[in-house]
């Protein structure tokens, strides 16, 4: 079963969810060994638990956003979000959630019609695209307690940032890229010192270490260079390394012309340069495929890391060097 999403508990890592593509969201709480589902709404395409509270679960599904606050044991009814001004449900799809760190009643999700924003736990929602247009975002972090400091990226290539909660937006150039679908953040005292990672889908990671004034791209396999039909799709980035961010993980996912360059990359040199670690991970029956959706690193222990792959869960106990199935 394709795991799309993977969230741990901060507070007790042995609680872990995770989306199974078109079987809804489960549930372990003993780190992997027994799982129950508990959600069965099968258009589930990530999750995020609260800061404040990780009691409280949101997942974005379809055009809703799913709600618990009781560790998934019930849910409210799906939540439909609505234009604030003509009252018309969205058009496409709800990508991507973040929660604010200090509040878990603001939460933002990026749509296919740009940013929204609700302060009160979901029950309303204002766009917050000014400055942005309507543009499709896949990628949301929200990079301070109050939520005010918010990096959104998406279709186009464009990264944005927004030092008011969403009223206005700037974009930060960051390269040539069709869509970005992951960004990771390492926050610094200070924004102009923030280390950013985006992932895009033209073989691309790019970093930044000055909150995104200037990047550096780094298109994977171009030191030996591949004659490839179509890029990779970068569907997640990790920072691996608590104590700065210098340790990177990220996810490659291709067509079937890219397997051998899919799977699991690890930097530890700020992205400078990449080399598979694919120990253990799923294969297909030529043995060089490897599918990746989604990295979690372990919020008490960063030697522990889970990926979501076509096939299943797979964890690693050595910072991503080798990989074994959790059934």
């Amino acid at each position: 079963m394709a795991v799309l999403d993977v969230d741990i508990n901060p507070d007790d890592n042995k609680i872990i969810y995770v989306v199974a593509k078109g079987d809804g969201i489960y549930k372990t709480m003993d780190g992997g060994y027994r799982w129950q589902r508990i959600n069965a709404f099968p258009n589930v395409e990530s999750l995020t638990l609260g800061l404040a509270n990780p009691q409280t679960v949101f997942a974005a599904a379809d055009r809703l956003v799913l709600k618990s606050t009781d560790g998934g044991a019930n849910w409210q009814s799906p939540i439909e979000i609505k234009d604030p001004h003509t009252g018309q449900p969205l058009k496409g799809a709800v990508h991507v959630l973040a929660v604010v760190p200090g509040d878990d009643q603001i939460i933002y999700v990026g749509t296919d019609e740009g940013v929204y924003r609700s302060e009160d736990g979901g029950v309303n929602w204002e766009l917050r695209m000014r400055g942005m247009g309507g543009r499709p975002i896949y990628a949301l972090v929200v990079a301070s307690d109050d939520g005010q400091l918010v990096y959104a990226a998406g279709r186009g290539g464009e990264l944005w940032r927004t030092f008011d909660g969403g009223n206005f937006w700037d974009q930060l150039p960051c390269g040539a890229m069709e869509a970005i679908y992951t960004l990771a953040l390492l926050p610094a005292s200070g924004y102009e010192k923030d280390w950013l990672y985006i992932g895009a889908d033209n073989s691309t990671v790019a970093v930044s270490v000055d909150g995104g004034r200037n990047w550096r791209p780094i298109i994977l396999g171009e030191e030996k260079p591949l004659y490839l039909r179509a890029p990779l799709k970068i569907s997640s980035v990790t920072i691996l390394d608590f104590r700065d961010s210098e340790t990177v993980l990220l996810a490659a996912t291709g067509d079937r012309e890219n397997l051998f360059r899919n799977g699991i990359y690890k930097s530890t040199d700020g992205g400078l340069s990449w080399w598979p670690r694919n120990n253990g991970l799923p294969t297909d029956p030529s043995g060089t495929a490897y599918s990746v959706h989604s990295i979690a690193v372990d919020p008490q222990n960063n030697q522990i890391v889970y990926a979501g792959t076509f096939a299943g869960l797979y964890k690693s106990t050595d910072g991503g060097e080798s990989w074994t199935r959790i059934p």
